[in-house]
């Protein structure tokens, strides 16, 4: 009988493979452990069995084992894990972002399982917008020279150069795809648009200062024109970016090509969201001559050397000189940064408010010609527009220059007087609505109070403030007889504030006749609106402020029945200086009574402007 130590030494050792671990640098290590077999059928089974116990799957690699990936709760935690691995460690794991495009891709799914599919590929869509909102550096990165490809550089240069590129081949992919995305909108494949135009808007907000800002650019302005969902999303990521464009080279670009797509358009098909959206311009990215960001940095660094030597105390002639050189240096280098920054800003605001009239002047030249428009429907479409087109003109008219002052005041009357029409003998604008009269009442009186504060300047146009005026008259007593404007009143109330503040608060003299003729509009309007107290009390306001200003005119509030001036008041007259104001009394107690839904406030400040008689 063999002793124990006999049959040790007749059994084999194999050395079959284990799962890996983990080493300290994080790197994945295949480990093999020892087994004792009997005989060789039993190690073949046992190496058949290890060797099927394969250690964690490696990433998705192929197209074809992303194809097989139909499961979405699979694909997406697959997607997850890959995304974690990025942001945790974006230099070693950068290539993961590689495996989630490949999830992002639309020719490696299964085409039965189409709605799975299109799952996936938006999660992985949106995991990649959030993986580079991460990962992107705050700087754009620069094509090397063969200068600085052929220089000799260290290895933390060398290993910063590798990853920035990387990062740049990647981003690329995903703009690219974003890009395919879009196009095949027009094939109607439009499942994916929304969440491309989502991810679009979002890099065109955060990563505007980083590389391919252009292209995403032109992808989010060519979306304007699609379906009106699809606009809807485009027109509210230009928006943001618009509000929050920390320099303005964001606007000027976009403003550039909104301007070229509706000007290629004939500006047919346009909407009023198209035009509105250059509302949301930030005024700092117009004031291009008052940046005084970099001027600033200049006074801090004199300030922080000045500091710097008054430490030092004593010094060497050679330590003074060499730290006055070194002032020297930095404040021009300071100053010369400073003013190619002003240059630049200068240039984006010149350029943004260049095509923002663009497409304004062209929407009302279109107008204008409507008549030689062979389609009634694109004109009629085009005077739809005016009211968007009006307000931003009184939102941007304070920026135009002097040279285009008289070209669009003749503009504007044009449209008035071609949109006016005889309502029981009055001749009312009844084809624009009235916010759309504020709105082009403003701009003619920013215009104006431009023109005065710039006197001596040569060609500047005299304005016809007395033919706003009569417009201004006539519009409030179309609009007291109008049930649906009235409905609206809260909307129009900080435009008719502006506006009122404009014609008769400012130091402007107004004759009285004017002011009392306008008093009994605002009565009628009071009368009008007596079932909504919010309003009443805001016009009862503006009549105490009308009368408080112009001491003349507060004839109208005597008990005699005026200054003795013959004749009737003329209600309908269309001029407010021949309507014959004086002759009836503006009865405060009567109107009072007439309106018993006023407020207690609005009550109160009645009573004052009844006491202004005394």
């Amino acid at each position: 009988m063999p002793t124990p130590a006999l049959v040790m030494t007749s059994q084999e050792f194999v050395d079959v493979p284990a799962l890996p671990i983990r080493t300290a640098s994080g790197k994945w290590k295949q480990v093999t452990k020892r087994v004792k077999v009997e005989d060789k059928k039993p190690v073949e089974e046992t190496d058949a069995v290890a060797a099927s116990a394969v250690a964690p799957q490696k990433p998705v690699e192929t197209k074809a084992e992303v194809a097989a990936v139909l499961n979405v709760d699979e694909a997406r935690e697959k997607i997850g894990l890959l995304a974690v691995d990025v942001t945790e460690n974006a230099e070693d794991s950068l290539k993961n972002v590689k495996d989630i495009l490949k999830f992002a891709s639309a020719d490696v799914f299964n085409p039965k399982q189409r709605e799975e599919s299109r799952q996936i590929q938006s999660t992985a869509l949106i995991t990649l917008l959030a993986v580079f909102k991460d990962i992107l550096p705050g700087y754009a990165i620069r094509p090397l020279t063969e200068e600085e490809k052929n220089a000799r550089v260290g290895k933390l240069v060398k290993t910063q150069r590798a990853f920035d590129e990387a990062i740049l081949n990647n981003y690329r992919l995903f703009v690219v795809r974003l890009e395919e995305i879009l196009k095949a909108c027009k094939k109607g494949d439009s499942h994916l648009v929304p969440v491309a135009v989502a991810c679009v808007g979002e890099l065109a907000q955060c990563a505007s200062h980083f590389n391919y800002s252009d292209r995403i650019h032109v992808a989010l302005v060519s979306q304007v024109f699609a379906s009106e969902a699809i606009a809807e999303l485009a027109i509210k990521s230009i928006e943001r970016v618009f509000g929050e464009d920390p320099n303005g080279k964001s606007t000027a670009h976009l403003a550039r090509l909104l301007s070229d797509s509706l000007h290629d358009r004939g500006y047919a098909n346009v909407t009023e969201r198209t035009i509105t959206a250059f509302l949301s311009i930030r005024s700092r990215n117009l004031y291009a001559s008052k940046i005084h960001g970099p001027a600033v940095t200049t006074t801090h660094d004199v300030t922080k050397l000045e500091a710097y030597r008054k430490r030092q105390g004593h010094m060497s002639k050679l330590e003074k000189k060499e730290l006055r050189y070194k002032l020297e240096e930095s404040a021009k280098t300071a100053a010369a940064e400073a003013e190619d920054s002003i240059q630049e800003r200068q240039k984006w605001s010149t350029n943004t408010l260049k095509f923002v009239f663009r497409v304004l002047f062209g929407i009302l030249k279109a107008v204008e010609h409507e008549e030689e428009t062979t389609d009634g429907n694109v004109a009629k479409a085009m005077v739809t527009l005016l009211p968007s087109v009006l307000k931003c003109l009184a939102r941007f008219s304070s920026y135009l220059s002097i040279e285009f002052y008289a070209d669009l005041l003749v503009s504007l009357r044009r449209i008035i007087c071609k949109n006016s029409v005889q309502i029981n003998g009055v001749t009312t604008v009844a084809a624009l609505s009235f916010m759309s009269i504020l709105h082009l009442i403003q701009t003619v009186l920013q215009l104006n109070s431009l023109q005065e504060s710039a006197p001596s300047v040569k060609g500047v146009p005299v304005v016809d403030l007395k033919f706003y005026y009569d417009l201004m008259y006539r519009e409030m007593l179309r609009i007291s007889k109008d049930k649906e404007c009235l409905e609206e009143w809260s909307t129009l109330e900080p435009a008719f504030e502006a506006v009122m503040a404009q014609l008769f608060l400012s130091k402007r003299q107004v004759p009285a006749e004017r002011v009392a003729a306008f008093s009994h509009r605002l009565a009628a309007l009071l009368e009008a609106l007596g079932s909504h107290p919010v309003p009443s009390k805001y016009l009862v306001r503006l009549l105490l402020r009308l009368l408080e200003r112009h001491q003349r005119a507060r004839a109208i509030l005597d008990a005699e029945g005026g200054i003795g001036i013959g004749g009737a008041y003329r209600e309908q007259c269309p001029d407010p200086d021949f309507c014959n104001p004086f002759s009836k009394r503006l009865d405060v107690t009567a109107l009072l009574k007439r309106n018993k839904a006023f407020s207690n406030d609005c009550r109160q400040i009645l009573q004052n402007i009844g006491r202004l008689a005394d």
